[in-house]
């Protein structure tokens, strides 16, 4: 009995989504849109993409593959307060996969990732530098 009343709930609610459509008409907006664009391109604003994006054209002047360093204008410290800064890290390391990011690495090649400095310390040559607080640097 129980599977006969919810096959008719089923057929009862496609009956009503049927006769919504067709009230709309074909002139409708949503019809039109439904149309021309069956599977409509997907707006994502996560944190993860949007700091890829920050390192998008930043990976075109690094290695495919290895280790560079990787510094930020805050200490990165990996104790309880400072979750930004760690978190920062970790999707920096997740967008610029397989590069390994080491916080420890001192010379070579470097990335900055700086939020809120924007001028680039005196013992570093720069290789290039992004509008967004990202420089590439050589020590």
């Amino acid at each position: 009995m129980r599977n006969k009343f919810l096959t008719f709930l089923l057929i009862l609610l496609s009956l009503g989504n049927i006769f919504s459509f067709t009230k709309m008409g074909a002139n409708s907006v949503l019809w039109d849109l439904s149309l021309k664009n069956p599977f409509p391109p997907k707006i994502s604003s996560s944190p993860i993409s949007i700091l890829e994006k920050r390192f998008e054209k930043a990976k075109q002047y690094l290695p495919k593959s290895g280790e560079i360093g990787y510094q930020t204008d805050h200490e990165l410290d990996w104790f309880p307060g400072q979750e930004e800064q760690v978190y920062r890290y970790y999707l920096a390391q997740y967008s610029l996969v397989p590069l390994i990011l080491n916080t420890k690495k001192k010379n070579g090649l470097i990335i900055l990732d700086y939020f809120q400095k924007k001028e680039l310390p005196d013992n570093y040559r720069l290789i290039k530098k992004f509008s967004n607080g990202i420089f590439i640097v050589k020590k």
